[in-house]
């Protein structure tokens, strides 16, 4: 998956690093499951910060990645999930998702991020993306939604490759990506 030039971009990259991130994947037996395996094992060969953990949760959507902040050498709250592979077009957004969930501020301009956390947020509120990965438009609303989760501790993202998990999107009736919700809606 990772060749030999991406990798020296990625550990340039994850030089950036502040803190370590877990990588907690939730698999099955699935092909797909393997596939998020390889990348998980493949970007924590790239980073010493980068630790994958398996996990198993029949809450959660099985194959999915969770990224764990560490911090002080404990897990800290996790604010970001990938469901899915996110490769193609949303690679991108998982290589920002790790930078930033390991203490890399967001790219974002400074009056955009002194809103975002001026923001009063006293509720959880949990999103949801459903994408897919040959979309072009997909991974600007999964950076974004992941950069609020990161800056505000009350809001989660979860990514969603809609093509993995489409009994899930024939129930929402999905008939566009990306499309967002909020909680259960």
């Amino acid at each position: 998956m990772i060749d030999v030039k991406m990798q020296q971009q990625l550990k340039q990259h994850f030089g950036n690093l502040v803190n370590p991130v877990v990588l907690a994947l939730n698999l099955d037996d699935s092909n797909k499951s393997r596939e998020l395996k390889t990348l998980a094992d493949q970007l924590s060969n790239v980073s010493k910060l980068i630790i994958v953990k398996q996990i198993s949760d029949d809450q959660l959507k099985a194959p999915s990645m969770e990224l764990i902040p560490m911090e002080q050498g404990a897990e800290q709250t996790s604010c970001i999930r990938f469901s899915g592979v996110p490769s193609g077009h949303e690679f991108s957004s998982l290589i920002l998702a790790i930078l930033q969930t390991g203490g890399h501020p967001p790219s974002l301009k400074d009056d955009v991020l002194q809103r975002i956390q001026n923001l009063v947020i006293s509720k959880p509120i949990k999103f949801t993306s459903y994408i897919s990965l040959s979309c072009q438009t997909c991974p600007a609303v999964v950076q974004a939604l992941n950069a609020l989760s990161i800056l505000q501790p009350n809001i989660s993202h979860e990514m969603v490759d809609g093509s993995v998990f489409q009994d899930e999107v024939k129930a929402k009736e999905i008939m566009a990506v990306p499309s967002v919700f909020s909680g259960d809606q």
